[in-house]
């Protein structure tokens, strides 16, 4: 990143960027009915776009986020912990939706009897709790955190293209409407920003300033934990 663009700049550019593809999508949700806009997308199948979305719709499992925490150790302890956080908070919001504030909301499933739909092979349709999108909640709060963390414009664009992708797969592969999949980016985008400035302006303790890394070498394994002032060996 250019020295002379600053952190807080870099961070409201990042904002704002993950916040277009809310207002596209919900664009497209208003101005088309939900199945249509569920039927256009599905329209354009291709047999590559079968295997790019029935692969990276996975991405939105919440098992990624387990890992990326796992990752973040090897940057800041803290963000690790802000990743975990944003995991259980993104989790506990969408099942509040889901099972108590819009319970068994139908999918695009349980309205497409007679239409022309293509069906991509091996992924089953579900029919209910459809609102929001969890799949894009967790990719929308994953994504954003990581690029507030990285401060890097190139991996920045890199994670906002696999959030739509991601987003977009869940209509392709009619699992969600597109206002579904809006809901579930605004969504993500506001627990992925709170849970990177929860930790970002807290007091935190020393221990949550280290990064953990693995050295390999003749004598074997050795986990250490670098600080600010120094290094420390544990065996």
């Amino acid at each position: 990143m250019p020295m002379f663009i600053t952190q807080d700049r870099f961070n409201v550019d990042t904002m704002v960027l993950f916040f277009v593809p809310v207002l596209v999508l919900a664009g497209i949700a208003i101005v088309y009915a939900p199945i249509e806009s569920v039927l256009l997308i599905n329209g354009l199948h291709h047999p590559w776009l079968d295997v790019l979305f029935s692969g990276i719709t996975l991405m939105g499992d919440g098992t990624f986020v387990v890992l990326a925490a796992i990752v973040l150790l090897l940057y800041r302890v803290y963000n690790s912990i802000a990743m975990l956080a944003n995991g259980v908070v993104q989790g506990l919001i969408v099942s509040l939706f889901k099972r108590v504030l819009f319970p068994r909301t139908l999918r695009p499933a349980a309205f497409l009897e007679g239409q022309s739909v293509h069906l991509v092979p091996g992924v089953a349709l579900h029919q209910v709790y459809s609102f929001p999108s969890g799949h894009t909640v967790t990719i929308f709060g994953l994504c954003v955190f990581l690029a507030l963390c990285s401060s890097n414009r190139f991996v920045t664009v890199l994670l906002l293209i696999l959030s739509v992708l991601v987003g977009l797969s869940r209509v392709y592969l009619l699992q969600h409407f597109v206002g579904d999949v809006a809901a579930g980016a605004l969504i993500g985008n506001v627990v992925g920003i709170a849970a990177y400035y929860g930790v970002a302006y807290m007091r935190k303790p020393e221990w949550m300033m280290r990064w953990i890394i693995i050295r390999w070498g003749s004598a074997g394994r050795e986990l250490s934990v670098r600080e600010q002032d120094g290094f420390t060996s544990f065996k």
